[in-house]
């Protein structure tokens, strides 16, 4: 199976399962390049800059589909573990966030 290399907006890698081999090596940013991601991304956000059918390129994420069993397709990342691993860990943390404000919203809302 050969796919063709292309960019595919950031959402389409939401709900996929990914693999990072053993000769990946292990998660190393510091605070400084997810302070330089985070900022690269609310520069983006920002509307002033917005046109249509702009969206936020993470610079290059090599995948590789590992089987075509259709249940559970796993990716092997090739490269941008660390981008990729980044971005997994800030939607982890604003999912919770909102978790726990919606959850002390209704355990303080009357019924």
């Amino acid at each position: 199976m050969t796919a063709e290399p292309g960019l595919i907006e950031i959402y389409h890698l939401l709900g996929k399962n990914f693999f990072i081999p053993e000769y990946q090596r292990g998660f190393r940013w510091s605070e400084i390049q997810v302070k330089a991601l985070l900022n690269d991304l609310w520069t983006f956000a920002d509307p002033r800059r917005k046109t249509d059918g702009n969206f936020y390129c993470l610079q290059p994420v090599v995948i590789k589909q590992l089987s075509e069993n259709t249940d559970t397709i796993i990716y092997e990342v090739i490269d941008g573990q660390q981008r990729l691993t980044t971005v997994y860990l800030i939607l982890l943390f604003l999912a919770r966030a909102v978790f726990q404000s919606v959850e002390n919203f209704t355990s303080n809302y009357p019924p």
